[in-house]
Order: structure tokens, then sequence, then C-alpha cells
């Protein structure tokens, strides 16, 4: 069938409780009824599978309704035995005794043939009985079950039962999967949008989980550029890069150009919809997991139309501050040994710099002159002056592609662990006062900047460093600094420096910066220790603090997610947990 409603009255709550645990849909081609012909319909709150065009649709919230003589009377229901694990809905209303009155009950069973069904107060020991296990869901439309049809109606296969709310086989930032070949991302980072991509061309299904409304994480909502940090050649990274017209950005950022932000919106998102084994869901905040014990099975959204349960053979965390795998009980550090974290920073975009006198610095890395006189101690002078807050000291202004426009990395708050939500607001108003004051002193003390202005900021808060998760391997600094290899590398060649922001003040943690030789991440700092169906991505991979600020940069994360979504993809088509996966499969692939 393409959708179906429930128009219910009084008591009839319980019997159609019984019957969805236990029948299969079949194509029904009828239209919903008057909105103002019903009583008690079924709202957001209530089981409903979602596939008739709009134009059928009557609910002003956009719920399906079929009058139950349209319902039992057209015969829409077949009977079949489900699997116990089939979906059972949940039901408005304190009276779950069936209504013979109506006689809804007999017609049920007639429809259903060998379906039991219990009516009056017999019927409350087997409700109970349900909605103590996980079968209930909550505030949960159906969608996206079937495929369509020409009509644009959706239609079950024949033989085939309704298994999961939303049955995408595999999937993730932040996925999850119901069946075999199909994958879900969760992408608040942009190894989510990375991982779907890479786990669709495996031929996964994949549904990819937004946070916000935009694709992308840090390169489009983050408002971060330059892209720094490599990794070893023709990886997915090289192809988002020239996508974005940063082809040639290097690992430091001498050469490198912060990309069109604005542009990035579009330019990520027709990247992920070429795709077309990707579903992809905006405006979803992952709120809790779907556990059989050590296993993780999924995960549950918040959205606009309430609570979405995604199952799964495989989920994906790559939601940068490791959500998913904090809600599954994974092992987390934060922090250094005193637990403090590196800044939160508010990248913008400015314009108006005169290109001939407007200097460009890249960071602490940079020694690049004003006047004669390095710019960074140039800056600490300002700031001993008390033109400049201490905070920002280290001003970074790194090039654009668009000519006269500089991207802004200076911007910080202390102290702050973004995990808990009653700091955000503070760190994110204090941040944007510091945009402002920070401008004005470029226009008043910096040469070429006397007409800069504000035309972009991120609208999230950048966070360089909250939960890590721990897994079957723990990566540290020191092994980076001298290239270390390993036997199941799934991303080779990664560098960057190691880039401490002080956790504590201004500037770096650490006198001297650390460099590293290029390294390889094994396939074991993905899998979180002890949890079974579970991959991760991004900078909550497993590491230590010093360690996390190399690889936390977007380059290798977005090998990361390309290396997770294949390996998630193999894992569902295989049948197999992400561990048992045979890493030399996954390495030919990569």
């Amino acid at each position: 069938m393409c959708a179906v409603g429930v128009h219910l009255r009084g008591g009839d709550t319980g019997a159609v409780a019984s019957l969805f645990k236990q029948v299969r849909f079949a194509w029904h081609a009828c239209l919903v009824q008057s909105v103002q012909q019903q009583q008690g319909v079924f709202h957001r709150d209530s089981f409903v599978l979602h596939g008739m065009p709009d134009e059928h649709r009557r609910c002003g919230r956009g719920d399906l309704i079929l009058q139950r003589k349209a319902l039992v009377g057209s015969n829409v229901l077949r009977a079949c035995q489900l699997h116990k694990a089939a979906p059972v809905g949940v039901f408005p209303g304190g009276d779950h005794r069936v209504g013979q009155q109506q006689g809804v009950g007999a017609w049920l069973v007639f429809h259903a043939g060998d379906v039991p069904h219990c009516t009056g107060k017999r019927q409350m020991p087997a409700r109970r009985k349900a909605a103590q296990s996980d079968l209930i869901r909550q505030n949960i439309p159906l969608f996206c079950v079937l495929p369509h049809k020409a009509d644009g109606r959706r239609q079950l296969p024949q033989g085939q039962a309704v298994r999961c709310i939303v049955p995408h086989s595999v999937a993730q930032h932040c996925g999850v999967v119901a069946r075999r070949r199909k994958l879900q991302g969760h992408g608040v980072a942009l190894a989510g949008a990375h991982m779907a991509v890479a786990a669709a061309r495996q031929g996964a299904r994949v549904a990819l989980i937004e946070r916000y409304g935009v694709i992308g994480g840090n390169l489009t909502a983050g408002y971060v550029g330059p892209i720094l940090g490599s990794v070893s050649k023709n990886t997915m990274r090289d192809e988002v890069c020239a996508i974005l017209g940063v082809k040639d950005n290097d690992w430091i950022g001498e050469h490198g150009n912060a990309h069109d932000f604005e542009e990035a919106k579009l330019t990520l998102a027709e990247f992920v919809a070429r795709e077309k084994n990707v579903d992809v869901f905006l405006q979803c905040c992952v709120s809790d997991v779907i556990r059989d014990g050590k296993v993780v099975k999924g995960i549950k959204c918040a959205s606009n139309e309430g609570t979405l349960c995604f199952e799964a053979a495989v989920t994906i965390d790559c939601t940068g501050d490791a959500i998913v795998s904090f809600l599954a009980g994974a092992k987390i550090e934060k922090g250094r040994a005193d637990g403090l974290m590196q800044p939160v920073t508010l990248e913008y975009t400015i314009d108006g710099v005169d290109e001939s006198k407007g200097i460009i610095c890249i960071g602490d890395v940079d020694n690049v002159q004003l006047n004669g006189e390095c710019f960074l101690d140039w800056c600490k002078k300002k700031a001993d002056e008390g033109k400049l807050p201490r905070m920002l000291a280290a001003v970074r202004l790194h090039p654009s592609v668009r000519p006269g426009c500089r991207q802004v990395n200076t911007t910080q708050v202390n102290r702050v662990d973004i995990t808990s939500v009653s700091s955000i607001f503070t760190a994110d108003l204090e941040l944007r006062q510091q945009i402002r004051l920070l401008t004005q002193f470029l226009k008043e003390n910096l040469p070429g900047y006397e007409n800069c202005r504000v035309i972009g900021s991120g609208t999230t808060t950048g966070v360089r460093e909250s939960r890590r998760v721990m897994g079957d391997y723990v990566i540290d600094a020191d092994e980076m600094a001298e290239g270390c290899r390993f036997a199941d590398v799934v991303v080779h060649k990664a560098l960057f420096i190691v880039d401490i922001h002080n956790p504590d003040g201004a500037g770096q943690a650490e006198p001297t910066i650390q460099y590293c030789k290029p390294y390889d991440l094994p396939y074991r700092c993905f899998l979180p220790l002890g949890l079974e169906g579970l991959l991760v991505a991004g900078r909550c991979i497993s590491g230590t603090h010093r360690a996390h600020a190399s690889y936390r940069v977007m380059s290798i994360c977005m090998a990361m997610g390309e290396a997770v979504g294949i390996a998630a993809a193999m894992s569902a088509s295989q049948h197999c947990t992400p561990r048992a996966l045979d890493v030399g499969e996954l390495q030919k692939r990569l």
C-alpha cells in the first residue's frame, strides 16, 4: 500500500495496536476522506505510513487519514503473520478496550484472518507487554519506506514485510542500517558527507542525517577555511577541493585559499545529490541510540516531525562531538590531563581589503613582517598596549578565492566544554562581540584594512576539541612525529602539525610547535572499544589529546569519512560487524 493512516473512535485503539503488530500492508489506491468527517483521527503522535501524493492529504498536520470503512471495508489490510519485531503504533486516548459497537474488532479479525485478537480488558496485558519492549515508536511517522510508483505513490514489494521505522539498511554526523545494502550518516562534521558518498558509491543505500540546514559541517555552517592538512593522493579530499576551487591548497596553508562558503553550500549539496543512493535528512539531531546489549542498532533523532528512529546494521558517528558514541556508552576522554580543551572560535570573512597592502598571516608558523617587525610580535605588542585583548594577540588572516577578502581565525574563548549546552550561548555571545572589536581594530591599525567589513561568519560555534572515543587502538603524537605505519592503515600519509591552541591563554599551548612526518591512521582507531555495529570518523576518533591536535583538520577528516563509509557498506553487504571486516579487502577499495 502507498500509505495508510487510521481513523479511530473511542476504544478502537487496542484492536488496531494488536493488528499493526502482525500485519503486512498491501497496495490500495483509495483516497483519503475529508478531515471534517473524522472523529478521533491520528496525528503526529500516531502510527502512519507516508507516501501518498500531497494532493490526497487532508489533515492539517500532514498525516494521511482514512475512514474506518475505507480501512476495513476496502480490505486495505491483508492478513499475514509478521516477525515479532515488526513496528507497533502508539495510539492516543486512554481507553484500550475494543469498541465493538463500531464493529471494528470484528471486521479487523475478519480481514486479518489468522491474526489473534482479544477484546476488552484482555487486550491490556498484551499492550503493556508491547510497551515494555522497544517495539513502540512514539512520534515516528514512517516514510521513504517504499519505492516510488509512476503516480508518485510507493508500493511494498510482494512478500516483503515492514520491519523497521525507516528501513535504510546501512546508515550513519552523525548513520544507521536496517537490512542489507543501506547506510545512513549523521554528518555534522564534514566526514559525514564524504562517508555518505563513499558508501553510496559502493552500492549501499545511505541516509545522511544532518544537524543543520546545509550539508558540509565546518566547510559550510562552520565557515572554516582554508582546508588544511593533507593525505595521500587521489582520495575524495582531492575531489572535493577541486569542486570547491581550492585544489592547490597545501597542507599548512602557505598556498591555501579559503573557499567561497556560500557557493560551497550548493556545491556540496549537488555533490551528495548526484548519488542516487543517498537520502538526506536535514535539521535532524541525534537524541538517543537504539541498542541491543553492546550492539548499536541505530539512532533516534529529533525533527520537525517528531522523533524519527533509524535502525541499521552499521552506524557511523561523524558528529564531531561523538554524540552517538557517548549515548551508546562508549569510553570517552576529553581534553588534556587537567580536563581543559582547546578554545572555541568563530571564524568570519571580511571584504574591502586592499590586496596591494593587506597582510596575510597563516598562523603561528608564519614569520611574515609588518614594517620590518614580525607581524605576530606586533600583534602581541598591541595587546600589551591595551589596543587588543590578550586572548586575540594571535591574528590569523588567510587569503580567499575572492579577491579583497580575508578569512579571520582569531576569536577565541577558553575553558568551554561544548558538550555542556549551558555554556554555548555565553561563549557564542562573547565570540561575536570579539568579531566586532577585532574588525574595528583591523580598520584602525592595519594598512590595507581601513575599509574592511564583515560579510559572513559561522552559524555554529567553531569547536576544535571535545569528546574522543577510545577505540581498539589509541594513537599518540609521538608516533605521528615519527611517521608511524600500520598494517591496518585506512588513512595514509596524513600530515599536519600538532596544533594545540592554548586551552588556558592565547597562542599555542606549547613553546615549540611539533612537526610530524606523514603518518598512517589504523582502522582500529575507528572502532569504539567494547561496542559493535558502530564506526567513528572525524576529530572524535581514538587518540590522545596531543594526537588529536594534528588529525582534527579537514583534509584528514575527509579521508576518514571516505574510509569508514566504504567499510560500513562492505560490512552491511557481507553481513558482518565492522570489527570482523577483512581490512585487507577494505584497503583494496580505498
